[in-house]
């Protein structure tokens, strides 16, 4: 077992748990995350249960990081609540051209319906109708 503070509040716990599974298990803080699932090893990615750990100058993500004896961890901190603001934005971004989607990849003539809907969204309508007609000469036969 190790000794460690979380939220100022001292704990021991087994150093084969992470500090996500600690602060579950002991009901210390709900830590957000999106990418965590216990039934699978810890990945880290989405980055929502990013921690702090005290005398380090970088996060660290809570659902992958192993407790260690004498571990400081602050897991409300405003630089982990202000990281945690920028992951969820960037996840909800517009990430168009970013990567394909479902409907691109489906259509038979490689249309960019992703760019399509975008300038519909935005109110350019023609230039929306023009950048279906680069790769389609009947839209309006698709359309229907």
């Amino acid at each position: 077992m190790v000794k460690l503070t979380i939220n100022g509040k001292e704990i021991t716990a087994s150093p084969d748990q992470t500090i996500l599974k600690v602060c579950r298990d002991r009901g210390i803080d709900t830590i957000p995350t999106l990418c965590y699932d216990e039934k699978l090893p810890p990945f880290g990615s989405c980055f929502l249960c990013v921690v702090e750990l005290e005398g380090q100058s970088r996060l660290f993500p809570a659902c992958s990081t192993k407790v260690a004896e004498g571990m400081k961890i602050q897991t409300r901190s405003e630089r982990v609540k202000s990281a945690r603001k920028t992951c969820l934005e960037l996840l909800l971004s517009d990430h168009y051209a970013d990567c394909f989607g479902p409907c691109r990849l489906g259509c038979p003539a490689d249309i960019d319906i992703q760019g399509y809907m975008s300038l519909i969204n935005l109110g350019k309508y023609k230039e929306a109708v023009e950048l279906i007609k680069e790769k389609n000469p009947l839209p309006s036969v698709c359309g229907r």
